[in-house]
């Protein structure tokens, strides 16, 4: 997303300095109000948390 959260990025390239939005959600249905807690969060090439290269976003319980 754009800094401003108004629209999808054009580029998937990030520098270092530049805003990196992340957003989590969790379905709520009929459930009382949740709260959602990222503990870590990471970027690999791949779908697997434990695969190399891997650039921690999100570390030591947040």
């Amino acid at each position: 997303m754009l800094d401003d959260w108004s629209s999808p990025r054009t580029s998937n390239v990030f520098y270092l300095g530049d805003v990196l939005n992340i957003e989590a959600s969790v379905s709520q249905a009929d459930h009382q109000p949740l709260r959602l807690f990222v503990d870590s969060c990471v970027a690999t090439l791949v779908p697997d948390q434990t695969s190399t290269p891997r650039y921690a976003f999100i570390e030591n319980h947040g």
